[in-house]
């Protein structure tokens, strides 16, 4: 994700701002959903962290509109797509 933030162009400080916060949100909320006493505790956080996984969908977006390519979000891709369907068991 950092390296495709830090290839956009000028202009996009939002998106750029968005998926950075995703994917540090990701991976706080497994961390503490890790660290929750309760089934139930653990499973709100990892949900949470699914929903902020969902988040890069707005890179579809970017791609519709040009501004990066298949080949800049591929690599990526191999490592969100896992986490992303892992909470579902909850």
């Amino acid at each position: 994700v950092y390296d495709i933030v830090d290839a956009l162009p000028r202009g996009h400080a939002d998106r750029a701002d968005q998926l950075t916060r995703a994917a540090e949100s990701v991976v706080r909320n497994i961390a503490e959903g890790a660290g929750r006493w309760s089934q139930a505790d653990s499973a709100n956080r990892y949900k949470i962290a699914r929903g902020e996984a969902m988040e890069f969908a707005s890179l579809d977006v970017m791609k519709l509109r040009k501004v990066i390519t298949e080949a800049d979000t591929n690599e990526e891709a191999n490592y969100s797509e896992p986490s992303s369907r892992s909470p579902r068991c909850f």
